[in-house]
């Protein structure tokens, strides 16, 4: 089922809607590679809580363009995409996107993080409906059902993927029937531009990339890699990577100009890829296999050649070049984190928050604090102005972490 039409009301929103450069407005920030250009400025105690508001199960994360931010949660039986003021964290609205996703081991709810872009947010729930909604008031423009249309399966953890969009298109992983693994969505109007590939839809974000000299959309899909041309769906190249639980869910790392790093958990590990071009021929070889990374969820960051990521419960640096672990900590479970400046953000499981300066020399904290009493705080971090924004199965809290943030505004007492 499709909505079409847009109302005058719609159409001045999206002209008059702006973005400021402090905003992060997909899953991993401008790049999707988890990366800021802010500094830290929190160095002692507790940081300081600007505000902490409910929030329903699931682990979608948050986007923030302008004075809003967005994320997907589930209450009751139905799951929602909303918008939040940044400096009161008061709902502004809510929209019914599906029915809630119950999981046997009890992380229910919405898993997709809204791609913010034009004055629409665009979402997708964990049943697999992707949604275009106006910004200012959540109304739909227009809507697909993956399942229904392209005969998509849902993973056995929900759709966990964001859209991409990225120009006039936005891109989807279905996992639908033949040639349908793979969508390619009109943005404005919501018509299908192209579908291709076959396989079942995994738990990763497809990127946009420059590889061997080619933009390419590169999708993590349950067999493996693939590269596509993002104009026609073409496939360019394939790689396969399958895992027993079918649980490809890190973001593939770019390495240099030519070469991906990829990882998966449940006993799996990682591998080491080169894509070469020839002509208009693109082939995908394998360097290297290893087990010193097995991730399972939580996507790496690369930083001056070095890989930084959660193995299992443990956080490592790792020179992918060769495989060699360069140190290794614990005690945040199987966390997430970002990088903003010269700081990584790191965020574990049961609501521990930590900063340390990146290096492959060692892991040496300068401030930590738990923030939240929860288990489960597998959402990564969303830095935006200054304000780290962090969520669990019930809350959506925001701190004052950095310069941008706004000092005359009155924070709530700090947790």
């Amino acid at each position: 089922m499709k909505f079409r039409g847009l109302s005058v009301a719609l159409a001045l929103a999206a002209v008059s809607w702006s973005a400021n450069a402090g905003d992060w407005s997909q899953w991993r920030g401008p790049n999707q590679d988890g990366i800021s250009t802010e500094t830290v400025t929190w160095s002692k105690g507790v940081p300081v809580e600007l505000w902490r508001v409910p929030l329903g199960e699931g682990f979608s994360g948050i986007s923030v363009v302008g004075n809003k931010a967005f994320t997907m949660y589930a209450v009751g039986n139905d799951e929602f995409a909303a918008s939040f003021d940044i400096t009161t964290g008061k709902e502004v609205w809510k929209r019914r996107t599906d029915a809630k996703f119950p999981d046997h081991q009890g992380g229910n709810g919405p898993r997709s993080t809204p791609h913010i872009d034009g004055g629409i947010a665009y979402v997708m729930t964990a049943y697999g409906k992707v949604y275009a909604l106006n910004t200012t008031n959540g109304d739909v423009k227009w809507m697909h059902d993956l399942r229904e249309e392209f005969g998509g399966r849902v993973p056995n953890w929900g759709y966990s993927g964001s859209v991409l969009v990225d120009g006039n298109v936005v891109y989807a992983e279905a996992g639908g029937a033949r040639n349908k693994a793979f969508i390619a969505f009109d943005k404005t109007t919501g018509d299908v531009k192209w579908t291709t590939h076959t396989d079942e839809a995994s738990y990763s974000t497809p990127a946009m990339m420059t590889i061997a000299g080619t933009r390419q959309l590169v999708f993590y899909s349950a067999s493996g890699l693939v590269g596509v041309n993002p104009s026609d769906g073409n496939v360019l190249w394939t790689y396969q990577w399958i895992n027993g639980a079918k649980v490809n869910a890190a973001m593939p790392a770019l390495i240099g100009a030519d070469k991906l790093y990829i990882s998966a958990g449940y006993d799996k590990g990682a591998a080491f890829v080169q894509i070469e071009k020839t002509g208009n021929r693109f082939k995908a070889t394998e360097l290297r296999t290893d087990r010193v990374m097995k991730i399972r969820m939580a996507s790496p960051i690369v930083h001056e050649g070095y890989l930084y990521g959660f193995d299992g419960g443990t956080l490592k640096c790792i020179d992918p070049m060769t495989g060699d672990e360069k140190w290794a900590e614990r005690g945040f479970g199987e966390g997430s984190l970002m990088l903003a400046g010269g700081d990584l953000i790191v965020f574990g499981d049961k609501g521990q928050l930590a900063v340390a300066p990146i290096s492959p020399k060692g892991f040496t904290q300068r401030v930590s604090a738990t923030v939240m009493n929860a288990s489960k705080t597998w959402t990564v971090p969303t830095l935006a102005d200054g304000k780290l924004y962090l969520r669990n199965q019930s809350e959506l809290i925001c701190l004052i972490v950095g310069e941008g943030a706004k000092a005359n505004r009155t924070p709530s007492q700090p947790f």
